[in-house]
C-alpha cells in the first residue's frame, strides 16, 4: 500500500526531501500487483503526473495540490 507514503508526502514540509519520498512511493508501487500490465502503465501515469505536479508546485500551490493527492489514497484503498 502506498498510503501511508502519500500522507508522508503531503506532511512533508521540506523540499529537499520530496524526492526521496517519491522514489519510497515508486519502489512500493512497484511491489502491487495489477489485473494486466496495461492497467499498471495507467496508473502509474496518473500516480506519476499526479506527484510531479504537487512536486513541482511545492512552493506555489500545495495546499491545493494535497486534495490531488487525497484522490491516489482513495485510489489506492481499492
Amino acid at each position: 500500500m502506498i498510503t501511508p507514503l502519500i500522507t508522508k508526502l503531503q506532511n512533508c514540509t521540506d523540499s529537499s526531501k520530496l524526492q526521496l519520498i517519491y522514489t519510497e512511493i515508486l519502489q512500493e508501487y512497484e511491489k502491487l500487483n495489477f489485473p494486466n500490465l496495461e492497467f499498471k502503465n495507467k496508473s502509474k501515469g496518473l500516480l506519476t503526473s499526479t506527484i510531479d505536479l504537487y512536486i513541482n508546485e511545492f512552493d506555489v500551490n500545495r495546499e491545493n495540490n494535497k486534495r490531488l493527492l487525497d484522490a491516489l489514497r482513495i485510489m489506492d484503498m481499492l
